[in-house]
């Protein structure tokens, strides 16, 4: 073995000949920034040896290394609640007015890129005041129709992998 040098690696002191040290340039294990010494010597950078300044210039710069990511696709279910109301049908034009107007706000959010899912009721339930209640006044119950929409879309994240890659 040659002579003998110490490379302090981010805090990692290792002893090397002068060989392999321009080795380890060469191939980026030792960069520019980083410590060595001769023997007894003071550190310095190893960009600041004139034996290895020259490798350090003929080499191309390390490649600048990214977090590799990907891009991950999953189906989005979206809905819609709309409240509906129709005159209450009495008599036959009255349902087919119900109908229409139950078609035309299918319609409208079709064009919006809903699709027509289902209906539904809802209850809702009011408790008399203290007041009222003391009068003896009963809880309420309002019924409310409801048209349900839904659309599914594709949601696209970009996720890292935990690996490194050169950028």
């Amino acid at each position: 073995m040659g002579e003998e040098w110490k490379v302090d690696i981010d805090g990692k002191i290792f002893d090397v000949d002068l060989e392999t040290l321009k080795q380890w340039v060469a191939d980026y294990q030792v960069l520019s920034h980083h410590k060595v010494k001769k023997g007894n010597l003071n550190w310095l950078k190893a960009s600041a040896v004139p034996a290895l300044e020259t490798i350090f210039k003929a080499i191309p710069p390390p490649p600048q290394m990214v977090a590799e990511v990907m891009e991950v696709k999953r189906n989005v279910t979206e809905h819609l609640v709309v409240p509906f109301a129709s005159i209450q049908p009495t008599n036959a034009s009255a349902v087919v007015t119900a109908a229409k107007q139950l078609q035309d706000l299918i319609n409208h959010h079709s064009l919006q890129g809903w699709e027509f899912y289902r209906m539904d009721s809802v209850s809702l339930y009011e408790n008399p005041g203290c007041l009222a209640g003391l009068l003896g006044a009963k809880t309420t119950e309002t019924r409310l129709d409801m048209v349900i929409f839904r659309r599914v879309s594709v949601l696209t994240e970009t996720v890292p992998t935990g690996r490194l890659i050169p950028g």
